[in-house]
């Protein structure tokens, strides 16, 4: 399964901004284990406010792990990463996920028109089948995928695998 997610402005402009570029999901409760953000876990990069699918990308490093502080949260992805992050929009504690991609490719899609077989017509674009900005193409009915040219993956939302923690390898 893949991930189609909306980094807002922490979207790379080109395969080379991909070396200093992290995302960071948090949650105040609740542990989220999710096992599409491991190494090799598919994401497309969307912006939702153009209804476009701008990057299909392959996660390289992922944690998800619980934090007491943001700011110590910040200081081991620095060290273990050397980057330096944005944690403004992370709760003061809680759960966060945090991956690295590599750009498989820039796609720059739109929807896909279809057309009416009998009239020739081009369909809507049905609201159904906008992009949102965290969604899992399992989730997701056979008509989105086609209407946004996503191929489909059937590989398992929870691989049973054990529960990402810090820098799993």
């Amino acid at each position: 399964m893949a991930l189609l997610y909306d980094p807002g402005i922490f979207m790379p402009a080109t395969h080379d901004d991909f070396s200093a570029t992290s995302w960071l999901m948090g949650w105040s409760d609740g542990v989220w284990c999710l096992h599409d953000l491991e190494p090799g876990g598919t994401v497309y990069l969307v912006d939702v406010a153009h209804q476009q699918i701008v990057w299909h990308t392959r996660v390289t490093a992922s944690f998800a792990v619980p934090y007491e502080a943001v700011g110590s949260l910040a200081h081991e992805v620095s060290r273990r990463w050397g980057l330096t992050v944005d944690t403004g929009d992370l709760p003061p504690s809680g759960y966060c996920v945090g991956w690295r991609a590599e750009p498989i490719a820039r796609l720059d899609r739109e929807p896909i028109q279809e057309l009416d077989h009998e009239t020739g017509i081009r369909l809507n674009n049905n609201a159904r089948f906008r992009l949102d900005g965290f969604q899992f193409t399992t989730d997701l009915p056979e008509g989105f995928l086609r209407h946004w040219g996503i191929e489909d993956d059937t590989s398992p939302w929870c691989s049973g695998r054990p529960r990402l923690g810090w820098f799993a390898r």
